[in-house]
């Protein structure tokens, strides 16, 4: 699988880090008004309570992050961003630490709330628009890796999710859950 380059962490506004943002261009781009209108967003886990992999005893990687999104903005268009931070927390681990990451998008609006797990009004079926991997990593220290997508104009809502992996060789790779966050828009 090709992998992705990493994105440098020091750039913390939106609007910044938009501009040396990964962006995977899904379906059409929604355009607009002159003002940006903030959708729905959140954090998910924490640096305090990762999410975590376990390879035998070794907890062998961990993320956490936040979901935002906005609509028609003049530069960008419409679209959802999803930052993760991870890393691989025991340095006897052998093996690389990486973050998998899928988007999706939803005919009929799925959210009996503006931000919530994983969308539980849907009466259509969740198509993927896109699935990334962040490159593997053997640092103990957190690294960010920032997604984005712009959001389907076939599609009502918009989720992500994404699980933190622990990269053996020669088997399956463990990862954790998906962990999922939307929106409708």
């Amino acid at each position: 699988m090709e992998k992705k380059p990493t994105l440098p962490t020091s750039s913390r506004g939106l609007a910044k880090r938009l501009g040396v943002v990964l962006a995977v261009v899904v379906g059409a781009v929604l355009t607009g008004g002159a003002a940006a209108q903030a959708l729905p967003g959140g954090a998910f886990y924490s640096v305090g309570g990762p999410q975590y992999v376990m390879n035998g005893s070794i907890r062998a990687g961990e993320m956490y992050g936040e979901y935002y999104g906005y609509r028609d903005h003049p530069t960008y268009g419409s679209g959802m961003e999803w930052q993760t931070w991870y890393r691989q927390p025991n340095s006897d681990n052998e093996n690389g630490a990486y973050v998998w990451t899928q988007s999706y998008y939803n005919g009929t609006n799925c959210y009996t709330t503006s931000f919530s797990t994983p969308g539980v009004n849907c009466t259509g079926q969740w198509i993927t628009s896109a699935t990334l991997e962040s490159p593997r990593r053997k640092s103990s220290s957190y690294t960010g890796y920032f997604f984005f997508w712009y959001l389907n104009a076939s599609g009502t809502s918009h989720r992500e999710g994404s699980k933190i992996c622990s990269d053996v060789s020669w088997a399956t790779d463990p990862c954790a859950g998906f962990v999922y966050r939307g929106s409708d828009y």
